[in-house]
């Protein structure tokens, strides 16, 4: 049996256990099923963790993750909105606009970053920003906004310059520089 496993088969006997932890237990197993890309599974855990307690964000916000990974739009799109109805936060935000870049509703997409940002900057978390960043910057190439989407790419570079995005960020600002018109000599100088 596997460390994940082990850690399920405890959840389900503090459920037993101890029942009012049981929403808490519901939606650990559910993270720790979609952690392995088991989201079908996850979806079942999510639920039962919304129906007892429907007030908790998290739980909303996890349920859309499942969703999102199964390529159920819509569906996942209700999620994030019931979570940020209950308590915005910047991961459902940020998202959120995946979502929306997903389905080509850009305009939407750099609504929410925006207000990532400025949830971010409020609570002086700039951890979150190099991705959220990525994700507007992406928005802004798919409006062919290129300037935009490279002064947000900047931005991101500038923030955390070792990020695991660096591949993404370096054909981005490249398109970008390509699309404003600089030459190959100018965009490797």
């Amino acid at each position: 049996m596997n460390d994940i496993n082990i850690e399920i088969e405890r959840l389900n006997q503090q459920m037993a256990q101890h029942p009012e932890t049981a929403d808490q237990c519901c939606n650990r197993i559910g993270e720790l099923l979609g952690a392995q890309g088991q989201y079908g599974k996850a979806l079942a855990y999510f639920h039962r963790a919304i129906q007892m307690n429907p007030m908790e964000t998290a739980y909303h916000y996890n349920l859309g993750l499942a969703l999102h990974n199964l390529g159920e739009e819509q569906d996942a799109l209700k999620c994030y909105n019931q979570a940020l109805m209950i308590r915005p936060t910047i991961s459902a935000y940020n998202n959120r606009a995946c979502l929306y870049n997903n389905m080509k509703q850009y305009a939407e997409a750099v609504e929410d970053c925006t207000a990532a940002l400025n949830m971010a900057k409020k609570a002086k978390d700039d951890s979150s920003k190099t991705l959220i960043y990525a994700t507007r910057a992406e928005a802004y190439m798919g409006m062919e906004e290129y300037g935009k989407a490279h002064t947000d790419l900047m931005a991101g570079m500038k923030l955390d310059p070792d990020e695991e995005l660096i591949g993404f960020y370096d054909k981005a600002i490249i398109k970008c520089n390509i699309k404003l018109g600089k030459s190959c000599k100018e965009i490797y100088s």
